[in-house]
């Protein structure tokens, strides 16, 4: 220890007791609320800059949308006329259909008579006929 550290000691906790008033003298003095005022205020115009970029943003994206819609339209109007068109032919197609059936039905009827016919005359056979390039027994 030194002659001067009990003075040095008294320094030191004078000076850390201004510093600490001096800190709190600051922060409640009202150069301290306006700094903290305009801090805050440089942030709000921050977030609103960056708020109206996203708004434009988004109205130049709006714009190319509507400006596509036209196109799409016509698109889809033609799709519509493909597929109206595309209905109205299996619509005929069906029409067709059910006349074909019709008709078909008579010649179904006479297809199962003459099958039956053909059982009444069929003959039987005793021995089947050799195959071709198979020698017949003597």
């Amino acid at each position: 220890m030194s002659i001067f550290s009990p003075l040095t000691g008294l320094l030191r906790s004078a000076l850390g007791v201004a510093e600490h008033g001096e800190a709190e003298a600051v922060e409640h003095s009202p150069l301290s609320t306006t700094a903290a005022a305009e801090r805050d205020l440089d942030q709000l115009a921050h977030a609103l800059h960056r708020a109206a970029e996203s708004a434009d943003r988004h109205v130049e994206l709006l714009d190319r949308v509507a400006a596509s819609l036209p196109a799409l339209i016509a698109q889809l109007s033609e799709l519509t006329g493909g597929v109206n068109a595309m209905n109205a032919n299996a619509t005929a197609l069906n029409r067709q259909l059910e006349a074909l059936v019709t008709e078909l039905v008579p010649l179904a009827g006479a297809e199962r008579d003459v099958s039956r016919v053909e059982r009444l005359f069929r003959r039987r056979r005793r021995k089947e006929a050799p195959r071709a390039g198979e020698a017949q027994p003597e």
